[in-house]
């Protein structure tokens, strides 16, 4: 029998304020995308309102004023809340995600260690590492000197 994986939207809904989850979830989006206000948002907001009133299948293309981010943002939600559901959500996704070809991601990194190079030689003793964001592992077998 297959496991229904949770939504985005759906998980928002626990944490929704009287507007619904959209609103919220458009919010979570425009912060993502560096908005820090609640001007900034609506301002974010406004400029994708085709696209995002398509998305979220709303009845009308206009997205709400500045002061009303500031309200249901303010009031209508509690912080530590969404913080919480988010959370929630990722270690979810993050778990049930299957990396696709091409997606695993490594950052590489190397040092020579001062004082290590002889002199009238051009290398001395080279570290290694290598991170990698799934396992969240470093210069452990991957170091090399």
């Amino acid at each position: 029998m297959p496991v229904c994986k949770p939504s985005l939207i759906g998980v928002i809904d626990v944490v929704c304020n009287t507007r619904g989850p959209r609103l919220l979830l458009i919010g979570l989006l425009a912060k993502l995308a560096g908005q820090d206000s609640c001007r900034g948002m609506a301002h974010w907001a406004n400029l994708r309102s085709r696209e995002l009133s398509q998305l979220f299948h709303l009845k009308r293309e206009k997205m709400p004023h500045s002061s009303t981010w500031s309200r249901v943002l303010g009031h209508g939600v509690e912080p530590s809340d969404v913080e919480h559901v988010l959370g929630q959500f990722c270690v979810i996704a993050a778990r049930e995600a299957e990396p696709q070809r091409g997606s695993i991601q490594r950052a590489l990194d190397g040092k020579t260690l001062r004082g290590t190079i002889p002199l009238g030689e051009r290398r001395g003793v080279h570290l290694a590492g290598c991170l990698s964001a799934q396992t969240r592992s470093g210069a452990g077998p991957n170091a090399r000197r």
